[in-house]
């Protein structure tokens, strides 16, 4: 026999069964809200792009041809550039280079190495040609005997120098000298000979004296020379402008402004005639009186070997104490010890004998 047992829900109260209801619907609500952000989270990681999403969702370059430009709508109709009627044939600017200087040179090479000295220094002409910072040796392209400078120019090029770094003087310590022909014949004397043919015949030669430059670029040290002192100095002095642009500008030293005027002269100076003659006699008549006072051992004429009572340190003391109307002379102690040691004889500088010690 069976016997229902009534449930606990069944006599619970409607308080309690609706607290329990409320309490089911708070946590489905708590569960769908945990759901969605679940979710959301989600979805807001999967739409984000990060460091590999960026490199592997990379767009791919499009494989469709661009528009054409002829298709494209313009307001304003393409028209090309008018040119003008001298474009393409204008005239450059003119160049001229400030240090320029060429002509006939004698060379002779001291040093092919800064520790080698030139094997057979020997004088040869060279046409030289200066043009900026370079300096070219060629060598003379000239018509057959001639020596018209017009005629002569340069030849095949034997080196070319750059001017950094480079030296330029005046070369005292050398002297070159030649003979120039002045006869056909004299042209073929070798100038090993013609010095002394020159002593016999004077008038089949001309002796002629050369002003000598030393030069030293890059690992080369030579003389050029040339017959004029004119041109030496206009040579030196393109020379060295040249050597003051060559270096970089970074290395380049300004020139030194001199901004000090020149002393003037006293106004002293400017009189002439009998004023200047009366200004020397007075000044002269000074010197004396004060020699006289100041050092009468000099004005008197007595020899050095007898000194004279007024020339002792005594006299020249008594003569020097000041008196009650003169000053007193703050210089007069040190003058009167120079003149005692002057006129005393053991200030002689003699020379010491033998057994001397």
């Amino acid at each position: 026999m069976y016997v229902a047992v009534p449930s606990s829900e069944g006599h619970a109260s409607p308080l309690r069964r609706h607290r329990d209801h409320r309490r089911r619907q708070g946590e489905s609500a708590n569960e769908a809200e945990a759901a969605a952000a679940a979710a959301a989270t989600r979805a807001v990681r999967r739409t984000t792009p990060g460091y590999h999403n960026d490199f592997q969702a990379h767009p791919r370059p499009s494989t469709e041809a661009p528009p054409s430009y002829a298709a494209s709508q313009l307001t304003v109709p393409r028209k090309p550039a008018a040119r003008r009627p001298s474009e393409g044939h204008e005239r450059l600017p003119a160049y001229t280079c400030s240090v320029s200087q060429q002509g006939v040179l004698n060379m002779v090479t001291e040093l092919a190495h800064p520790f080698r000295a030139a094997s057979a220094p020997m004088w040869r002409e060279v046409y030289v040609v200066l043009r900026g910072t370079q300096l070219s040796i060629h060598n003379v392209a000239s018509p057959f005997g001639t020596k018209d400078e017009s005629l002569r120019g340069p030849g095949k090029l034997v080196k070319a120098y750059t001017l950094q770094h480079a030296e330029v003087g005046i070369a005292a310590d050398t002297r070159h000298s030649s003979f120039v022909p002045l006869k056909s014949i004299a042209r073929l004397i070798a100038p090993q000979r013609r010095r002394r043919y020159y002593a016999k015949d004077p008038t089949m030669f001309r002796y002629q004296r050369y002003h000598v430059m030393r030069l030293r670029l890059e690992t080369d040290q030579f003389l050029l020379s040339c017959a004029s002192e004119t041109t030496l100095l206009s040579w030196v002095e393109n020379l060295c402008a040249a050597i003051d642009v060559a270096p970089p500008l970074d290395d380049r030293t300004s020139p030194n402004q001199h901004t000090v005027p020149r002393r003037r002269r006293a106004a002293g100076d400017r009189s002439n005639g009998r004023e200047n003659l009366d200004a020397s006699r007075r000044l002269v008549e000074q010197q004396e009186r004060i020699l006289r006072e100041m050092y009468p051992g000099f004005a008197s004429e007595t020899t050095p070997e007898t000194p004279s009572p007024e020339s002792s340190a005594e006299g020249i003391r008594a003569r020097h104490q000041p008196t009650p109307d003169a000053p007193e002379d703050p210089d007069a102690d040190e003058l009167d010890n120079n003149a005692a040691f002057a006129s005393s004889p053991a200030s002689t500088n003699a020379r010491p004998e033998a057994g001397d010690p």
